[in-house]
């Protein structure tokens, strides 16, 4: 196990396909190709920074760390908000001057799986020698219909795989904002100065958000029995099976495994289990 840290992640600019205003630190990526394919992120975004209304055929969990985001009409997620989004779920966007966001995409319930950053900007760029990208939407001219447009994203998509993209209907009406301070931590029985708060589990592929509060001294063997885990650090330090972690330190749990931990301070653990396609 490698744990990632802010110092050393990768760091773009906006891909083609959406406006500028917008950058990304990735902490953790997945495996390109395969059905669970994920990354872990840390989103930068200015206020000229906007994205016309749009769905996925993939699935997303925001915590805003700084500033807030907008979604649409009511729907702001301040800062200290975390919020789920469902595959096939509409929603725009609209940053704030500054605003930084920790950002897990990975696949959805339909098995479509998660296009790699790597793919979307390699196709985006050749989709340029047939069209624009215009405020997030794709415009080419068709020699048999004229003028079209198509979302920037969701055209990347259907260039990179071949075939036209297929949106489920949405398991929620739309995206749900969570404030984690309104959950209260549990003591975990049988681990001392270890406690527990389950924000949620989403669909039938299982998709978890939960948090673990370790306080000084304690230790405690995070184990993946049914799923990979995706491990944010959100404050504190200490070391995952002897390496080193400090606030906003991330590393990956692959099912079956566990990962040993020590809390030199008091730490905080942001965790999402990915959902299950063992079937």
């Amino acid at each position: 196990m490698a744990i990632a840290h802010r110092s050393n992640a990768q760091r773009e600019g906006a891909s083609a396909h959406r406006n500028e205003g917008i950058a990304f630190e990735h902490l953790l990526v997945g495996e390109e190709g395969t059905k669970d394919n994920f990354i872990l992120t840390i989103v930068t975004t200015e206020d000229e920074y906007k994205t016309p209304r749009h769905r996925h055929n993939f699935e997303q969990i925001r915590y805003v760390l700084k500033g807030e985001m907008q979604y649409g009409p009511g729907e702001i997620q301040r800062e200290g908000a975390i919020a789920y989004f469902c595959e096939g779920v509409s929603y725009q966007q609209k940053g704030s001057d500054g605003s930084e966001t920790l950002l897990l995409q990975f696949a959805g319930p339909s098995g479509q799986g998660y296009m790699s950053q790597r793919q979307l900007r390699a196709g985006a760029r050749e989709l340029q020698a047939k069209g624009t990208f215009e405020d997030g939407v794709f415009v080419w001219d068709d020699e048999h219909a004229g003028k079209k447009k198509q979302d920037g994203y969701e055209a990347v998509w259907e260039h990179v795989n071949g075939k036209d993209v297929k949106y489920c209907n949405p398991r929620y009406v739309s995206p749900i904002i969570m404030n984690p301070d309104s959950f209260d931590y549990i003591q975990l029985r049988g681990h001392a100065g270890v406690a527990q708060k389950l924000l949620g589990r989403f669909n039938e592929r299982g998709a978890e958000i939960h948090m673990i509060k370790m306080e000084p001294g304690a230790e405690y063997a995070l184990a993946a029995p049914e799923r990979p885990l995706v491990v944010a650090v959100m404050h504190g330090e200490g070391a995952a099976d002897g390496e080193v972690y400090g606030p906003l330190s991330a590393f990956r749990v692959l099912r079956k495994e566990q990962v040993q931990l020590a809390a030199e301070f008091e730490t905080e653990l942001f965790i999402i289990g990915l959902p299950s396609f063992d079937d």
